[in-house]
């Protein structure tokens, strides 16, 4: 299996579905492939896309530390993320429950700019493939190969 990815801002990204009972609709998301983040985050402005009923949702038990400060963090239960593959086929990360990041903040400059910071792929998923970026050539590559380099 072979998921392309791209590069936006000379950084790594990945087009994903994302489905879960919680949500209404499922929505392509352009997520972050971060491999400094331990887990993989849903942004609050793409969760208000996916028309998330909030009701659905309970607190994590810890929030999350990010940018700006410790950031309160809702779980979505039982989520996929629907990778395309170079193939043509579909892959599958089910998730038993995803975050969702709630900016609280009345700093109207500053919520704006954490309400567009990128939806996350971090480790809790990027640890069970290989992920190759080579940005001088715009390779972005997510594979369940063993590479022997």
């Amino acid at each position: 299996m072979r998921v392309l990815g791209y590069y936006h801002n000379a950084l790594p990204f990945v087009r994903v579905a994302v489905f879960s009972p919680a949500i209404r609709r499922p929505l392509d998301v352009h997520f972050l492939l971060d491999s400094g983040a331990a887990r993989s985050t849903l942004n609050e402005r793409e969760a208000e896309w996916l028309m998330i009923d909030r009701r659905q949702l309970r607190r994590a038990p810890q929030d999350v530390l990010g940018v700006g400060g410790r950031v309160e963090t809702w779980l979505i239960s039982q989520g996929d993320l629907i990778f395309e593959t170079a193939e043509g086929l579909f892959h599958t990360e089910s998730r038993n429950e995803m975050a969702t990041l709630v900016h609280r903040t009345r700093h109207r400059a500053l919520r704006f700019q954490l309400q567009h910071m990128p939806s996350v792929i971090g480790q809790d998923i990027l640890s069970r493939y290989a992920f190759v970026q080579d940005p001088r050539t715009g390779l972005v590559l997510l594979t369940d190969e063993f590479l022997n380099l």
